[in-house]
């Protein structure tokens, strides 16, 4: 047993040896490779290190060259928990705090902690004053987290209570109204204007659910019966109320009667014998005549009504050329040959027109056709009948046409009957010989409907003669209270006028074109007008509404306003201080005073209107003060001799056409109040060299320099948006324009044949060139746009809008392009 034991340590001790043996050589020992691993809070660690199973030893390196012990290969646990990020369990407000906790990722355990209390949401609440029927409030700070209010915005101080008790009533004594009989009253209480309840006491203790009082009795009239008559309805006798206005049949108001009329009573009917007609004197047909209602009936039963009981004139009775009944001549009844008489369509009258006579120098319109009166001188009809040296024209006529004599070339004189009530337009244009013009009544004359100057047969300055008088000196007679529109329109030899008390209405242009007239004067006791310095005022408003060549306008404050047409074609007009204190100058109240040198607007004038001083052939200059705001359309247009204007800064429109066709115009300054330029306003100034647009013109109107043949320069404003149509259309001296950043479109035909125009300026706001706006620019040799090639190329173009342009080129920010590259 014993040997048995020894061989076993023998053999034990040998594989050993063989062991320690075989790890003797550092390339055989059996490694095993521990990473490094780090410790936590409650496990250790190791660092990296390798371990030989054969020999038991420990190494810091895999070649096993470096031994360590086993001790230093154990990191030791660290007691430092590795904590996650904080986590919010509930949230703190201003009346608890809140709660939190964190979970060690290592070990899993978890730390709770608990967030303070937080601060107040708060709201600001303005005070607010208490009234009778709403509760006020004191200053307060509102926490919309707690629902607690506090003195301060720091909740400093708690508040239990911050409303204000209610305020005293706002009270107005309330007279009695007394009762009638549609109308309750009212009693007298005391109103509160901001609860709107009434009460019956000063102390508003009681309050008043009512107001109203009862229903008065009726104040009654009694009203006789009215028997009835054929034509009129009569009265029933009855009671009448004159405060409701109801009517009763007894005195107590106890029956009412909705209808007191009695139904319409019988025609009183007398028979009417036939009377024959003769031609001077129409006859009457037998009938039946009420004298009551005035009206006559085919029967004794007054079933059929006529409307005429007249027969028609009969026959003449011509002897020797005359008739031996009126003694008319034949001619004048029957008419020149050859004229043409249409039927109106009522059937009643006839319309007079030449047809036929174009080369008679002599004509007759006869007073009668078919045996119904001529009562109307036709449209066009002796239109250019330019042999026509005279014409008669019957009492029957009270209308003529327009164009009537329009281009009778021939014509020197002409009668105008008292029957006649309208002229239409143009009736006598072209009338070059017209001299004279004759009428009987002026009353009539007044009260012609003219329908515009020229259908005036005084429009060429023809002498006025009344009853083969000449008139020179004019009275209006008492008889008239109106003079029409042009009633002395041209009246070439009116030089005194006299307006009587009777006058009551004016119209416009009732005066004008009189060149000869020296003096003006309204007789006193006109209540609309009066006269001062040989013009027409109307009083109330202080408007000037007619003068002539010798006008002083008064400066005593008197005139305000220049009228529509004042001073219109006043030919003789050489010049007129218009003094301080007048506001305003009305339409055309200058136009075509063609002698007019010179003119004084003064500052406290606001505004011109259109046409004012249109046609002034002689006006060379002008100056627009400061306080002017609006030039109206056409305000200098046609002002030939006009070389300068000075527009004020307080010009903020410039109206259509209002400067067009001023030739020798070589400058203008536009203004930064100006915001607006009308159409047309500089068209045909082709003197006009250069213009500088202010910054608050926000758009360039529609042909606004179209026509300014010498227009070299131009600065257009930095406001401007719009480059309007036919804006600078052959505008053939410009060379070069700049258009201004904010413009976004270009209007057809722009810049349409400005021949010299060689480089233009165009933003990047522009979005749209419309078409034909370079049309024929053909020595366009470059354009400057100030974007990028791509935002050049996005522009909207319109047809043949650079058409006969040459080969131009395109400077972008960006590079070049060439014409075509669009």
């Amino acid at each position: 047993m014993k040997n048995k034991i020894a061989l076993i340590l023998i053999l034990t001790l040998l594989l050993a040896l063989g062991a320690f043996a075989a790890c003797e050589d550092p390339h055989e020992h059996d490694l095993q490779h521990f990473e490094a691993k780090d410790p936590t809070c409650e496990k250790e660690g190791n660092i990296e290190y390798w371990y030989c199973a054969g020999c038991g030893k420990y190494f810091a390196d895999e070649a096993a060259e470096k031994e360590i012990a086993k001790e230093k290969t154990v990191l030791a646990a660290t007691d430092e928990h590795d904590w996650s990020e904080w986590v919010i369990d509930s949230e703190s407000s201003c009346t608890t705090g809140g709660m939190r906790h964190r979970v060690c990722g290592d070990c899993g355990e978890r730390q709770e902690e608990a967030l303070p209390i937080g601060e107040h949401d708060m709201t600001h609440v303005a005070a607010v004053s208490a009234t009778c029927i709403d509760e006020g409030n004191v200053e307060y700070w509102h926490c919309d987290i707690c629902g607690k209010n506090f003195a301060d915005q720091n909740a400093e101080e708690l508040l239990e209570d911050v409303a204000l008790p209610l305020g005293a009533h706002t009270l107005e004594y309330i007279e009695q109204v007394s009762s009638t009989c549609v109308e309750a009253g009212v009693m007298a209480h005391w109103h509160c204007k901001v609860c709107d309840k009434n009460y019956a006491d000063q102390n508003a203790e009681e309050l008043l659910a009512s107001l109203s009082l009862p229903l008065s009795t009726h104040k009654l009239e009694y009203v006789e019966e009215v028997p009835s008559t054929c034509m009129q309805v009569g009265t029933r006798e009855h009671w009448h109320c004159n405060i409701c206005g109801k009517n009763f049949a007894d005195q107590n108001a106890e029956e009412l009667l909705e209808d007191v009329s009695l139904p319409i009573g019988a025609h009183t009917l007398e028979y009417i014998e036939q009377v024959s007609s003769t031609c001077v004197v129409a006859g009457v047909m037998a009938h039946w005549y009420c004298e009551v209602c005035d009206k006559n009936y085919a029967d004794q039963n007054a079933e059929v009504l006529l409307e005429d009981v007249a027969l028609p004139l009969g026959a003449h009775n011509f002897v020797d050329g005359k008739c031996a009944v009126c003694d008319l001549d034949e001619i004048f009844i029957k008419g020149t040959p050859g004229l043409q008489y249409t039927l109106n369509e009522e059937g009643s009258a006839y319309t007079a027109s030449g047809m036929g006579t174009a080369t008679d120098t002599d004509i007759v319109i006869a007073s009668e056709y078919n045996g119904l009166s001529v009562t109307n001188i036709g449209d066009w009809a002796f239109y250019e009948c330019s042999s026509l040296a005279s014409i008669t024209i019957p009492d029957s006529v009270t209308s003529i046409g327009s164009s009537a004599f329009s281009g009778c070339s021939s014509l020197t004189s002409i009668t105008i009957p008292d029957s006649v009530t309208s002229i239409d337009v143009i009736a006598f244009s072209d009338c070059d010989s017209l001299k004279e013009v004759h009428i009987s009544d002026i009353a009539t004359w007044c009260a012609i409907d003219f329908g515009n100057s020229s259908a005036n047969p005084l429009y060429f300055g023809a002498a006025l003669y009344l009853n083969g008088e000449l008139v020179t000196s004019l009275e209006i007679p008492d008889s008239v209270t109106s003079i029409g529109s042009y009633a002395f329109y041209g009246c070439g030899s009116l030089t005194n006028i006299t307006i009587s008390d009777s006058i009551t209405s004016i119209a416009l242009s009732a005066f004008n074109g009189c060149d000869s007239l020296e003096s003006i004067s309204v007789e006193e006791g006109n209540a609309v007008y009066h006269s001062e310095g040989n013009c027409i005022i109307e009083t109330d408003s202080k408007t000037l509404i007619a003068g002539c060549k010798n006008s002083v306008i008064p400066s005593d404050g008197n005139v305000t306003i220049i009228g529509d047409y004042a001073f219109y074609n006043c030919d003789s007009l050489i010049s007129i201080v218009i003094p301080e204190g007048v506001t305003s100058i009305g339409n055309y109240a200058f136009g075509y005073c063609s002698s007019l040198t010179s003119i004084n607007i003064p500052e406290s004038v606001t505004s011109i209107g259109g046409g004012a001083f249109e046609g002034c052939d002689s006006l060379t200059s002008i100056n627009i003060p400061d306080g002017v705001t609006s030039i109206g359309e056409w305000a200098f247009s046609s002002c030939d001799s006009l070389t300068s204007v000075t527009i004020g800064d307080g010009v903020t429109s410039i109206g259509s056409f209002a400067f067009c066709w001023c030739d020798s115009l070589t400058s203008i300054v536009i203004p930064d109040s100006v915001t607006s330029i009308g159409g047309s306003a500089f068209t045909g100034c082709s003197s006009l060299t250069s213009v500088t647009i202010g910054d608050s013109v926000t758009s360039i109107g529609d042909s606004a320099f179209s026509g300014c043949s010498s227009l070299e320069s131009v600065t257009i404003g930095n406001g401007v948006t719009s480059i309007g149509v036919r804006a600078f259309y052959e505008c053939s001296s410009l060379t070069s324009i700049i258009i201004p950043e904010g413009v976004t479109i270009i209007g057809y035909y722009a810049f349409y044949r400005c021949y010299r125009l060689t480089s233009i300026t165009i933003p990047d706001s522009v979005t749209s060139i419309d078409k034909q706006a370079f049309y024929k620019c053909s020595s366009l040799a470059s354009i400057i746009f100030q974007g990028t090639m791509e935002q050049w190329k996005a522009i909207y173009k319109g047809m043949e809008w650079n058409a006969g342009t040459r080969s131009y080129k395109v400077t972008c920010t960006d590079g070049v392009l060439n014409k075509n590259d669009d």
